[in-house]
């Protein structure tokens, strides 16, 4: 089983900075933000998940710096070998669930792609899911094992801030 099959979930992009990552379980009696949340980084000054236990870890040669975004701060990952990594022991919190809706939801902006294949978040491949650019191309595609989910024609890696939903 190859590294990445093993984490939870894994923040890899060159040249991507990430506003905030949350991942939940949709609930249609939400009250708040954080009502069925699974998972929530502001990326705001730590990795840490803000309403879990599913803290981050800074992976690569060099220290992740934190850097001015939109809403306060986040994540600047260098584009050769960064990304953050959650916890093994929860990974299977970040599985399809029967009977539950599942949704990713991120804020990020990509300076430039320094690679073919880069993922923004992914847990695995075969049957897991990621959003990723595959192959060369400028927009980021959701994959749930099935084959990916068009993203449309929009280019990501003009330094704007995207907003994407994966549900």
């Amino acid at each position: 089983m190859t590294k990445q099959l093993k984490s939870a979930l894994r923040f890899i992009a060159a040249g991507v900075m990430t506003a905030f990552m949350f991942v939940g379980v949709a609930n249609s009696n939400a009250q708040d933000i954080t009502d069925g949340l699974i998972a929530y980084w502001p990326f705001d000054s730590d990795l840490n998940d803000a309403v879990g236990d599913s803290h981050g870890e800074a992976m690569g040669a060099d220290d992740i710096a934190f850097e001015q975004a939109q809403w306060g701060r986040g994540i600047a990952l260098d584009g050769v070998d960064q990304f953050v990594q959650t916890p093994v022991e929860n990974e299977e919190m970040f599985d399809f669930q029967e009977g539950t809706g599942f949704s990713i939801s991120a804020w990020y902006k990509v300076g430039e792609f320094t690679k073919s294949w880069q993922a923004l978040i992914a847990k695995g491949e075969g049957n897991r899911w990621r959003v990723h650019r595959r192959g060369g191309e400028s927009v980021l595609p959701g994959n749930g094992g099935n084959g990916d989910v068009p993203q449309g024609e929009t280019a990501v890696d003009d330094e704007a801030i995207h907003h994407m939903v994966l549900v």
